[in-house]
């Protein structure tokens, strides 16, 4: 199963989401069949230098992205960003 967490907020590698994410996302990997990633769409992820995480910002890239990882499962982390409409879209075209 692929499981895609997608998130546009501050990418803080000492604490909240990123710190969560990163947890989150380890443990689900070490699931069998399960392969989990971050895509963060806002900001950049070199400071938080894990292979689980990647960072797009144009709108076409983002959707080639999702559909070429195609995955099972979408969890968008806060809902207060207007990035995350353009996600929705391009999510409800691939279904």
């Amino acid at each position: 199963m692929k499981l895609l967490h997608i998130t546009a907020t501050h990418l803080n590698q000492e604490g909240g989401i990123p710190a969560v994410l990163r947890n989150l996302v380890k443990y689900q990997n070490t699931i069998t069949g399960m392969n989990s990633k971050v895509l963060a769409i806002k900001k950049n992820v070199t400071r938080i230098n894990d292979e689980h995480f990647d960072y797009v910002t144009d709108y076409h890239l983002i959707s080639k992205y999702i559909y070429d990882y195609s995955p099972d499962i979408v969890i968008i982390h806060s809902v207060y960003f207007f990035r995350y409409y353009y996600i929705e879209k391009i999510l409800r075209k691939k279904t």
